[in-house]
C-alpha cells in the first residue's frame, strides 16, 4: 500500500475535478463562440425567413421536407418548444404515443432545427448527473430525452428546473487541511425547455401538469403517408432532397440565433377565459399564456418595438444618416402578441387541454369511439340497439384490427369506468361485453375563449376606450 494521507488524495482528486470542468467549460465556450457564426449572407438569409409573412407555414413544410410528414400541430408545439427555451417561463412537452409512431424521428428533427451550442440530447440521464455540469450549460437550453425509461431517476431535477428554473445541491467535503467536513453548494441555473417521449401513456402527476401532453396520430392514414415518406427517401427526388435538407438546417439554426431576448406583452390578456375547475389549471393557465408569448416571440422581427416609460435622449454625437430623431430612446423594449398569435396558441392548445382534462385519455378515447361505431353497425345488422348487442375481444380485435394486449389494456379501464359491462359466458372464460349507455364522452374543450370571441371583445374594449377619449 502507497503512504498517502487520505486528506491528501482527496485534495488532489477535488483539484483534477476543477480542472475538468474548466477544461469542459472553456470547451463548451470555444463550441459556442465557433457555431454562432455567421456570414452576412447567412444572417440576411436568416433575418429574411424571420420576416416570411407566412413563418408558421413555412417552419411546417421545412419539417415536412426533413421527413416528417402530418401532424402539423405536434410538430409546431414541439418546435415552439424548442424555441421557448430563450424566454424567462420555458414550455415542456411529453410525447406519449405506442413504439414505432415516430416520437424519437420528431425529436431529433426539432434538435436538428436548433444551434448545437442550444440543445442537450441524451438517450440516459442519470440522478446527479446535472448538478456537475458545466456552470451556465443549462441556462436557456432545449433539454431532450428519447425516452422517459432512460431517465426516470433524474425526474426530481428536471421538475425543479421546470418550476423554479434552478438546481441547488449541498455536498459534503472534507477540507484537506484542517480535516474538517464542510458543506459545499453547487447551483446550476435554468430555465429549461423540455421534452420526452414514452410508450406508457400512464404518467405521473408530478411531470404531467407542468408539461403539454401530446398523442402521435396512430390511425393507418398517418402510416400511408409516412410509408409514402420512405418510399421518397429511395428516389431521385430523395436524392436531390439532401441538399435542401442541409440548407433548411443551415437557415433554422441561424434564425434561431438572430431570436434575441425581448419583452412580450399580451394587451388582451384580461379578455381571456380559461377553465378553473381543476385545481391543476393554475399551472396549465400560465403555460397556455407562455405559449401565446412563444408565437409572438418567435415574430419579433415583423412586430414594432415599444417602449415603456420611454424618454427621448439627445445623442452626442449625432446618429448615423438613415436613424431619425437625433434622440436615443430609453425605458424597458418590448413588442406586442397580436390577435393571429392567439389563434394560434389556441388551435394548439384546445386540443392537448381536451386530452389533458377529458376522463378517457386520448389512446382510449379513441378506442371507445371505434368500439361505438362497431356496435352502431352490428347492431344495425341484427336488427337490435346498440345497447343490446353483446360482443367478444375477438369482434373488438376483427374490427379495430389492434393487438390483443392494447385491447385487454383498454377494455379493462372502459369496464372499471363502467362504459361497458362485462359477464363470464357459457364457455366458463370467455368474456362478453355489453355498451351500458350511449356516448356522452365529449369531442370539444369548453371554457376556453375561441378567437372569433376575443376578436369582438378586443373590438368592443377598443370602441369604447375611442368614445371616451373622444368625449374628454
Amino acid at each position: 500500500m502507497l503512504d498517502i494521507q487520505t486528506a491528501v488524495i482527496e485534495n488532489d482528486l477535488s483539484e483534477i475535478t476543477k480542472h475538468i470542468e474548466e477544461a469542459f467549460k472553456n470547451k463548451l465556450e470555444g463550441k459556442t463562440q465557433e457555431t454562432g457564426l455567421m456570414t452576412p449572407e447567412e444572417q440576411a438569409e436568416a433575418l429574411k425567413f424571420l420576416k416570411s409573412q407566412n413563418l408558421i407555414q413555412s417552419i411546417l413544410e421545412d419539417i415536412t421536407t426533413l421527413g416528417y410528414v402530418g401532424e402539423d400541430e405536434n410538430k409546431l408545439l414541439l418546435f415552439l418548444c424548442a424555441v421557448s427555451r430563450k424566454l424567462n417561463k420555458p414550455i415542456s412537452v411529453l410525447i406519449r404515443s405506442q413504439s414505432s409512431t415516430g416520437k424519437s424521428y420528431l425529436i431529433d428533427i426539432i434538435c436538428a432545427l436548433l444551434p448545437l451550442e442550444d440543445v442537450h440530447k441524451w438517450t440516459s440521464l442519470t440522478p446527479k448527473a446535472l448538478y456537475y455540469m458545466a456552470p451556465d450549460a443549462l441556462k436557456h437550453k432545449f433539454i431532450a430525452i428519447d425516452e422517459r425509461a432512460g431517465m426516470e431517476e433524474a425526474e426530481y431535477p428536471i421538475r425543479s428546473l421546470q418550476s423554479g428554473g434552478v438546481l441547488s445541491l449541498a455536498v459534503p467535503i472534507k477540507n484537506p487541511t484542517s480535516g474538517q467536513i464542510m458543506t459545499e453548494q453547487i447551483i446550476k441555473e435554468g430555465p429549461i425547455a423540455y421534452v420526452d417521449g414514452s410508450t406508457d401513456t400512464r404518467v405521473n402527476p408530478e411531470n404531467a401538469n407542468r408539461c403539454f401532453e401530446i398523442f402521435l396520430d396512430e390511425t393507418a392514414e398517418q402510416t400511408k403517408r409516412v410509408q409514402t415518406q420512405q418510399k421518397k427517401s429511395h428516389s431521385l427526388e430523395g436524392l436531390n432532397a439532401v441538399k435542401n435538407k442541409e440548407t433548411i438546417k443551415r437557415i433554422h439554426q441561424n434564425a434561431q440565433r438572430l431570436l434575441k431576448p425581448v419583452k412580450v406583452i399580451i394587451p388582451y390578456i384580461d379578455l381571456i377565459d380559461f377553465p378553473s375547475d381543476w385545481i391543476r389549471t393554475r399551472r396549465d393557465h400560465d403555460r397556455f399564456l407562455s405559449l401565446i408569448v412563444c408565437i409572438a416571440f418567435l415574430h419579433q422581427y415583423q412586430r414594432e418595438i415599444k417602449y415603456f416609460n420611454a424618454e427621448k435622449i439627445p445623442l452626442n454625437p449625432p446618429l448615423i444618416k438613415g436613424d431619425t430623431g437625433g434622440f436615443n430612446k430609453t425605458g424597458i423594449s418590448y413588442i406586442e402578441s397580436n390577435i393571429k398569435d392567439y389563434a394560434i396558441a389556441y388551435k394548439l392548445a384546445k386540443t392537448v387541454l381536451f386530452n389533458t382534462f377529458a376522463e378517457l385519455e386520448k389512446p382510449v378515447s379513441d378506442f371507445y369511439f371505434a368500439l361505438c361505431k362497431m356496435t352502431e353497425e352490428k347492431a344495425k345488422e341484427q336488427g337490435i340497439s346498440s345497447l343490446e348487442l353483446e360482443f367478444t375481444r375477438r369482434d373488438v380485435r376483427a374490427f379495430t384490427k389492434m393487438p390483443d394486449y392494447l385491447v385487454k389494456r383498454y377494455m379493462r379501464i372502459l369496464t372499471d369506468l363502467e362504459y361497458f359491462e362485462v359477464k363470464t359466458g357459457t364457455q366458463g372464460t370467455r368474456f362478453v361485453y355489453r355498451l351500458i349507455k350511449e356516448s356522452e364522452v365529449k369531442k370539444e374543450f369548453a371554457g376556453l375563449t375561441t378567437p372569433d370571441e376575443l376578436r369582438h371583445r378586443f373590438k368592443a374594449r377598443n370602441e369604447r376606450k375611442n368614445a371616451q377619449t373622444a368625449n374628454q
